[in-house]
């Protein structure tokens, strides 16, 4: 059984011990941050590894990615991920339905695909530059 010490009393749980935030080995206060991963998904994984070395060059060195080249993989680690990159069709559905699939799962998590061909507009119009504003 745990005494009610002061650690406890001030804090009006008699009972539970509570020892602080984490310390560093100096003694001060220590920042435990755990980053989103970034997912690379796609096919062909030549194509995921160019974009994680491109991005490796840029991005802290503590930055983690996931990788996953079939639907379920990118379901299983979408929950998790700070953002999903899309660089191509997966070998079980097109990038364009997985973006919609993501986007009715995960509403908030961002969803960017690379080098995938836009989808043509449903009235058949092509809309290649905005009005110009007068």
């Amino acid at each position: 059984m745990l005494d009610g010490g002061a650690n406890t009393a001030a804090r009006g749980r008699p009972g539970r011990r509570h020892d602080g935030p984490p310390r560093a080995p100096g003694g001060g206060l220590r920042l435990v941050e755990e980053r989103p991963c970034i997912l690379l998904a796609g096919a062909d994984p030549a194509r995921r590894a160019a974009l994680r070395e491109e991005l490796a060059q840029t991005l802290p060195a503590s930055t983690p990615f996931e990788e996953a080249g079939e639907v379920a993989e990118v379901l299983e680690h979408a929950p998790s991920s700070g953002i999903v990159m899309l660089t191509g069709d997966l070998e079980d559905t097109s990038a364009e339905s997985l973006m919609h699939m993501l986007g009715q799962r995960h509403p908030r998590l961002p969803v960017v695909a690379l080098g995938v061909p836009p989808t043509p507009p449903l009235d058949g119009v092509q809309h290649d530059a905005l009005p110009a504003l007068q």
